[in-house]
């Protein structure tokens, strides 16, 4: 870990996927709560990395993640942050009334919010719930907190993502890292929406490089 730390976020990417295993098992050995979230996540070994090194970096600060699903990321992360409500958790929650296969068998026939509070109930001391979508908690958000790391995995289309971005970005202060899932160079098994507002749009705005692992891309904000 102190190796991938002491690199710049170009050679992450390298150095993760050269010794995968003895990562994940070490980012476990750190959080008791890992491979729980793990389990809940629909994010790869890869991913799961980097959301955990991302975490232990802002340790100190606030984390926001937009489309909290049933809190598999806040699992992954949340305990590496050393302040109480410190992880803020935004989604509608209202997964449970749609029909899409998978999900009813993920909920197995509960409600997404009572899925979430069961699960993250280990770190329920460092989670905030914002239950609405993610448009409206923005117009809501406190201008004055910032945040140090912001996880955008909510709607993934285009216009979904550009709108989360347009809305949450002013609320990142500088040197916070802004992450969005899914992004793949190839669209299979990620969203095309993200890939194009990424490729399309946000290389035009961000003046420094954008970074990439599979299926993640994120960048510092200056």
């Amino acid at each position: 870990m102190d190796k991938i730390f002491e690199a710049d976020y170009s050679r992450w990417v390298s150095l993760v996927q050269a010794d995968w295993e003895a990562g994940l098992k070490e980012v476990a050995r750190l959080n008791p709560h890992f491979e729980a979230g793990r389990a809940a996540s629909i994010t790869n070994r890869y991913q799961q990395i980097i959301l955990a090194l991302l975490a232990m970096q802002k340790k100190n600060g606030v984390v926001v993640e937009l489309g909290a699903w049933i809190g598999g990321a806040a699992l992954m992360m949340a305990p590496f942050l050393t302040r109480a409500q410190s992880y803020h958790a935004v989604d509608s929650f209202n997964a449970d009334a749609m029909p899409n296969l998978y999900i009813q068998r993920q909920l197995k026939g509960r409600k997404q919010i009572d899925v979430f509070r069961d699960n993250i109930a280990p770190v329920k001391d460092k989670i905030v719930i914002h239950r609405g979508t993610t448009n409206e908690v923005a117009a809501a958000w406190p201008p004055d907190l910032k945040i140090d790391l912001l996880f955008i995995d909510a709607d993934h289309a285009y216009e979904a993502v550009r709108a989360d971005w347009l809305n949450w970005s002013p609320f990142v202060k500088k040197g916070g890292v802004i992450v969005f899932h899914d992004y793949y160079v190839e669209t299979k098994g990620g969203s095309p929406g993200v890939r194009e507002w990424v490729d399309g749009s946000l290389v035009n705005i961000v003046t420094d490089h954008l970074y990439y692992t599979e299926g993640l891309a994120w960048y510092v904000v200056r």
